[in-house]
C-alpha cells in the first residue's frame, strides 16, 4: 500500500465514522456538541468535562488561534452522562 492510498483509506474511514446511513440509505452527519455546552448540560465545570473526556478517551480535540475545544457526538455525550452518575 502506497502512502497516497493509505492516506485515502484513512480519509475514507474517517468520513465513514462521521456519517451513518439511515433507513433510506442516505448519509446522515453525526451532530456534535462542544465542551462548553456539555459543561452546562451536566452542571460541571469545563475543566471537569475535559478531565472526564481524557479519562474515558472520548471527544475530538480541536486547536485554533482562539484556544482549544473538545467536540462530542451525541453518543459520547450519553456516555459522559452515564459516567457522571454515581450509585447512592
Amino acid at each position: 500500500m502506497t502512502a497516497r492510498s493509505a492516506h485515502a483509506a484513512s480519509k475514507q474511514s474517517a468520513q465513514g465514522l462521521a456519517a451513518a446511513a439511515n433507513e433510506s440509505g442516505r448519509a446522515v452527519m453525526q451532530r456534535k456538541i462542544d465542551d462548553g455546552r456539555v459543561a452546562v448540560i451536566l452542571g460541571f465545570s469545563r475543566e471537569a468535562v475535559r478531565r472526564m473526556s481524557e479519562e474515558l478517551g472520548i471527544g475530538q480535540k480541536y486547536e485554533s488561534a482562539s484556544g482549544s475545544t473538545i467536540e462530542f457526538t451525541y453518543e459520547e455525550l450519553y456516555r459522559l452522562c452515564r459516567s457522571s452518575i454515581r450509585p447512592v
